[in-house]
């Protein structure tokens, strides 16, 4: 996984979660309010692909070399959930 693009992999990554864990990804990351951000980093932790991998989420975040690369890693971790529930006929708008 460290050889592939982040993109195609948050791309993918969201594509395959079911529809609540996707639901509660994006009403936390959409406006991050007070600890939303800390609340969708736990729950990325506890999603598993498969029996022995972590997500590719935790693995890219895990990994920053700073705090601006974090960031941005998060960010670009928003706009594929977002994209994807948009896609699927949610609208982020209605995000509780």
């Amino acid at each position: 996984m460290a050889n592939k693009k982040p993109e195609l992999v948050f791309k993918q990554f969201a594509h395959a979660l079911g529809d609540g864990d996707l639901n509660f990804l994006c009403s936390r990351l959409h406006y991050r309010y007070q600890d939303d951000f800390a609340e969708a980093l736990n729950y990325l932790d506890t999603l598993k692909m498969d029996e022995n991998e972590s997500n590719p989420a935790s693995y890219f975040l895990s990994n920053a070399k700073n705090y601006d690369e974090f960031d941005n890693i998060g960010d670009m971790l928003t706009y594929f959930l977002l994209k994807e529930y948009d896609k699927r006929g949610f609208r982020a708008e209605q995000l509780v």
